[in-house]
């Protein structure tokens, strides 16, 4: 029950709020380095495909290929990255980050980001599968994602690290047609 009215709280939220996906911009290839030391955001960040050299912006920059900052209200709360495409077989997969401290609602705006890269991906790039790989944890993602249509394909043990320790995550798939 308290699953449900969480949820359902979040839901209310998500009617409300202005989220927007722009193109990488200049303020979000400086604001990476400053998301991938904040502890808060470790596990986002446990083996991001596409930034490896914090140092380097300009390499930053390259890197983020098909990735897209999160806006809400104008103000940058995150990031959406396409990496894995499949041409072939059309599919792909998404990695998402966003910012707890500068969103008003963080789930409401993940579930926002997931309707609308979900749509891009379908409707535009015309792919047939996304996949997402969540931390097995990560039990409320998981049930939303379930409730989305998405279905577990498998479990990846020991697929990422944070800090010193090795985490299990879930992969999951939603086909174009469900």
């Amino acid at each position: 029950s308290s699953n449900i009215e969480y949820m359902q709280m979040h839901l209310q939220q998500l009617k409300k709020i202005d989220i927007q996906l722009k193109p990488v911009s200049q303020e979000l290839v400086l604001q990476l380095p400053k998301w991938a030391t904040r502890k808060d955001l470790q596990d986002y960040f446990r083996a991001w495909p596409a930034v490896l050299d914090w140092d380097r912006p300009d390499l930053i920059a390259q890197r983020l290929e098909w990735a897209y900052g999160i806006y809400e209200n104008e103000t940058l709360i995150g990031l959406v990255q396409l990496c894995y495409p499949n041409a072939k077989a059309k599919t792909i997969e998404y990695g998402l980050l966003i910012d707890n401290q500068t969103c008003s609602d963080r789930i409401a705006a993940s579930w926002r980001v997931e309707e609308l890269i979900r749509d891009y991906i379908f409707n535009v790039l015309d792919y047939n599968k996304i996949y997402v790989r969540i931390l097995e944890s990560r039990k409320i993602l998981l049930a939303r994602l379930l409730e989305l249509g998405y279905t577990q394909e498998g479990l990846l043990k020991q697929s990422t690290k944070i800090g010193t320790e090795y985490f299990n995550e879930l992969l999951l798939a939603k086909f174009k047609e469900d």
